[in-house]
């Protein structure tokens, strides 16, 4: 599994695993998302297989530091080990 950047043609699918993993209180709204994917230091990295996005890392990344803001794994994903790789090859960078 690789992590890629995603772009705002994926914005339907990253926005159903936020939807899925985070309450409303916890994460933007749809608009609010769609909108912070133009701010230049806003990135939002996903993982495919077989076409279908299992899991996304949504991360500020400035020049001394990177702050990780959502970290979310689909639902039928789970549970299989998927997030620790993910999160071990994001950290390895």
């Amino acid at each position: 599994m690789r992590l890629t950047e995603l772009c705002t043609a994926d914005f339907e699918e990253a926005w159903q695993i936020l939807a899925e993993s985070f309450p409303p209180e916890e994460r933007r709204t749809k608009e609010g998302q769609r909108e912070i994917m133009n701010e230049e230091a806003y990135r939002l990295y996903g993982c495919r297989e077989e076409g279908e996005l299992l899991a996304i890392l949504a991360v500020w990344e400035f020049e001394t530091f990177t702050f990780l803001v959502h970290f979310a794994v689909r639902k039928a994903a789970r549970g299989g080990g998927l997030g620790g790789t993910l999160l071990k090859e994001f950290l390895a960078g």
